[in-house]
Parts: C-alpha cells; structure tokens; sequence
C-alpha cells in the first residue's frame, strides 16, 4: 500500500552509520466533482546514528551552506557521536534536518578563527536545527583552565551569523600568552599591560560573537562577566600585590577598537606594604586609558563616584587614571580620614602602643613607567587626639627636652606637609603640638623609613594671631635649641644644639679672629704716616 519501512540500515567502513525510517503517502484531500485529481504526496522520515565520525572536510561539506562558513569559523577537529533525523515532503524544495553531535572529548576540540584559544577535551551537546545551533552542557579545557558553558547561535542563507555563550564560567584562567593573543586587540592590550601574575575564576559569563555576510567583514564581539582572583599581583604603573576579590567587567570590540567598563569588587590588596580592604568603585577601560573613580562614571554618562576603600580603619576616597600610550602612566587623587593611628603604626613599624586618636590625609601622585622611582606628589597629614608621645621619635626627643620620660600630656596632634620625589619624602612641615611643649621642623625621609630631620621646641603651642608676635616667638624659640634626628623610624638618634643662632655669630666671630682681613695699599700708607709704632697700626 506504498508504504516503506527502513530497518537496521548500516554502513560499515572507516565509520558506522545506521540509519531506519519510512515513507509514507500523505492524506489526500478528497477532490469535488469539478477538480482534477490531487497527485499523491510522500513524507520520507530518516533517523541517523553515527559514532566517531570525523570532524573532517567530508562532514563539512555535508552541512547546509549556511553553517559551512561558521564551521570554518569554529574550526572543529577530532571525532564526535551523532543522531539526526531528516524529514521531507514531496513538493518542498529542500528536506527539514535536525542534528545533535555529540564530540568524544579523548579527541575532539574548538580552535575559532576570531578567538584562537584551543579548547580541548570538548564534552556535551550541540544540536542543529534549521539555522538554528543549540549548545547544552558544554566542557572542555584549555591546560589546567577548565570551561563549562550553554549557547545558541543563527546562521541566515546569506552568511552571516550571531554566536553566544551563556553560564559561561572557567576556572583557573591565567593570562597566558596564547590567552592575550586570542583577546580583542583593545583588551589584549590592557592585559597586556596590566602584567595579571596568578590564578582567575570566570563566572555567569556571556560572550556574543557576530559576523556579517561579507567576507572581510570583522567579527564583532560582547561580554558580561564576573572575574574572580586569588592572591594575584597587577601592574598599573605601579604594582598591586596579593589581590584578592573581582570585578564586573561588561564590554564590546568592533574588530578596531575595545571599550569595557566595570565594577571593582577587591577584597584586599597590598600596595607598597599597605593593605586595602572593601575596594569598591567604577572602571573604565579602552585602546588607550583605564580610569577610576569619577572620571569612569563620565565615560559612560553615569552619575559620578568615586572609588572608595579601607585603610586602617578609616575610610579611602580616591580618583585614578592609568594611560597605556608608549610608556604607561599613571595619576591618583585620594584623601584618607579617621583611619586608626594604633592599627597603622602597630602594622607598619611593629610593637604594642596604644596611640589612640585618628589619621587623615590627602594625597596626589603620579607617576610613568613600571619604578618607584618616577613617582611624584604631594600631600598633608592631620592627627588629631592622639598619644603620639608614645612614638620612638617624640620619645627621644622628649627626653631631650626634659632630660626624662615623657608624660602623657606631651603631644596630641600633628599636621604635615610632604612631596614625594621617587623612593624620596621631602617634609617640609612637622608640627608635633602639645599643651606644654610643641615641636616644629622639617626633613627627609624615603620608602626604607630612615630620617634626616631638624626640629626646634617651644612652651606651649606656638600659636600667636599677631604675626609680627608669632614670628618674632617662633625665631626666638628656634634660636634657643634645635634637635637634629636621623637613623629610621623605629630607631631613631637625636642629638642637640643650644643656641644655635650664639653659636653661628661665635663661629663667624672666630673665623675673622683666625682670618683677619687683608690690608690694602691705601690702608698701608695711611697707617704709616699715622704712627711709627707697628702695634698701633696692627691692633687698629
């Protein structure tokens, strides 16, 4: 009754390929009395089984034409399982076919052409349905980076194609040179430059991939992603070490050029020994510049903020900028307040003191390069309602002005001026104030914490309203003792001077005692007509 069945088709050779189905004639419409006949019309079903078929030319050529030129764009090697069922109609121009290839991951893997990274070991599905692809539970790696991820894509008849990954995530990514290299040429330059050392965690990851039907049209790609990072060191002009946390990071490339902005999420990082905690704030990043703070809220017309931090306690505000043109460079504005004068100099210098009171300050910095030594800035520093006595440098030079140990009325605020020139702090304010006794100077020191310092010492505070009274006491208090400090922070040695300003006019009375000046011609002939007597004229 022109009906067919298939049964345990099989193809033996270099593959397997079993094959089963039917055709079967379709319900005809019955014909009035007036209408002619309806041919009869078959419907062929078909379901194909495969093992280890190659990922090879032969396959490929097998595909719709639309799907060929992603095939090449993929490029898929090794081997795969596959079933596929194809459905025809007598009358239609082409067959209806769906298919699910399933990759053996001893030998399969993925190497597209517009993000070169080799992925091997492949696992899941991928399923074709009438320009439609579907990827379900997909795996592969890439070294020690392992790769989880769905997808969908679309293929028109004239050859162009949208690609995504969704739930992409990868664990243990390093930034390895075949990684930058398969990168967007915008972000693989920030990486690049960016130097990441350590271990990433990609999570909820989507990537979007098009191309459009011509041939030199470029492929242009999307991504919204969390990354995650463990004890990794960055560079960015200067180094950040020890980071842990992530960032939100959601951007585009065209082919030329690569724009991404992002969300900090840093739970620590350690820069020259400092250690930040709770980074938060926005990002952006492009060919040329990476910015945070306000100036990355701007770029993306966004309501401006700034990045914030902890710092001992207290909290960090600040705006940066980082340019990746010829030699990197980079620029910081920040202000630090209340941050807790125990805990910084507890961890910076060690010891159990207990100062009390708070830390202010702010801070411009900029710098080129990849050496401390090109840093640059500025700054001050306020303390306020603090034991600062207790500090190895106030306690030797108490000692020096009351020959004793301090008591603990003998300081409770400073403020600071300082520029920073490479490794080199140039202080040019040092004010320790007390109700009894205030010290004012100024100095050197550098990132090794050692110290060439200069003070002088008044009653009380020196903190007179008439200027001309506040000038006079503040040059006769310096001239009566100055303290001269040097060696570290921790260790430091202290030495004195009485009357230093005595001092100079008795070396400068000395010097003319020892230097008597020279007598001119003039003089000479003057003093002998005045007296035959050389001892008059000499002591004259």
């Amino acid at each position: 009754d022109n009906r067919w069945s298939f049964l345990d088709l099989v193809a033996e050779g270099s593959r397997r390929v079993r094959c089963q189905g039917n055709l079967l004639p379709l319900p005809v419409r019955s014909a009035g009395p007036t209408e002619p006949a309806t041919p009869t019309r078959y419907e062929l079903n078909l379901q194909f089984t495969a093992q280890q078929i190659p990922l090879d030319e032969d396959l490929r050529k097998a595909v719709p034409p639309m799907v060929q030129k992603a095939w090449r764009d993929l490029d898929p090697r090794g081997s795969a399982d596959f079933a596929a069922t194809v459905r025809y109609q007598t009358g239609f121009p082409r067959p209806h076919i769906r298919v699910t290839i399933m990759p053996r991951p001893e030998s399969a893997s993925i190497h597209p052409t517009f993000f070169p990274y080799l992925i091997e070991g492949l696992t899941g599905s991928i399923t074709y349905n009438e320009g439609q692809l579907l990827l379900s539970q997909m795996r592969g790696r890439h070294g020690n980076t392992t790769i989880r991820t769905n997808g969908d894509g679309t293929f028109s008849p004239q050859g162009d194609w949208q690609f995504q990954l969704v739930g992409l995530s990868a664990d243990r990514v390093t930034a390895s040179r075949d990684l930058i290299l398969a990168m967007p040429p915008g972000l693989r330059k920030v990486i690049d430059q960016l130097h990441p050392n350590g271990d990433f965690n990609l999570h909820n990851g989507v990537f979007r991939f098009s191309r459009g039907a011509s041939p030199l049209a470029p492929v242009q790609s999307y991504w919204d992603f969390q990354l995650a990072t463990h004890q990794t060191d960055l560079k960015l002009g200067i180094d950040l070490t020890n980071v842990y946390g992530g960032v939100h990071l959601v951007g585009s490339s065209d082919g030329r050029h690569t724009r991404c902005a992002g969300d900090l999420e840093i739970d620590s990082a350690t820069f020259l020994d400092v250690q930040f905690t709770d980074v938060r704030g926005p990002m952006w990043i492009d060919d040329s510049v990476c910015l945070l703070g306000r100036d990355a809220c701007l770029r993306q017309q966004k309501t401006p903020r700034r990045l914030t931090a902890k710092l001992y306690d207290g909290q960090l505000v600040a705006d940066a900028r980082v340019t990746f043109d010829g030699r990197p460079s980079y620029s910081m504005e920040a202000s630090l307040t209340t941050a807790n004068l125990t805990r910084m100099v507890t961890e910076r210098f060690g010891g159990q003191r207990e100062l009390g009171g708070t830390l202010s300050a702010i801070l411009s910095l900029q710098g080129s390069g990849r050496s401390e030594h090109t840093l640059t800035g500025k700054g001050e520093i306020q303390i306020r309602d603090a034991n600062i006595y207790e500090l190895p440098l106030l306690v030797g030079l108490l000692k020096v002005l009351r020959s004793r140990t301090p008591d603990t009325t003998a300081f409770n605020q400073s403020d600071m001026k300082f520029r920073l020139q490479g490794r080199h702090i140039y202080l040019d304010q040092i004010d320790f104030l007390g109700d009894a006794v205030s010290l004012y100077g100024k100095g050197y020191s550098n990132f090794d914490q050692q110290l060439k310092l200069v003070f002088y010492g008044t009653l009380g505070r020196n903190d007179y309203q008439i200027p001309l009274i506040k000038k006079f006491v503040a040059r006769t208090n310096e001239s009566i003792m100055q303290m001269y400090v040097d060696g570290t922070l921790a260790e430091p040695h202290v030495q004195t001077q009485a009357f230093p300003g005595i001092n100079k006019l008795l070396q400068q009375i000395q010097l003319d005692l020892d230097t008597p000046p020279a007598i001119t011609q003039q003089q000479s002939v003057a003093q002998g007509k005045g007296s035959s007597n050389p001892q008059f004229g000499h002591r004259r």
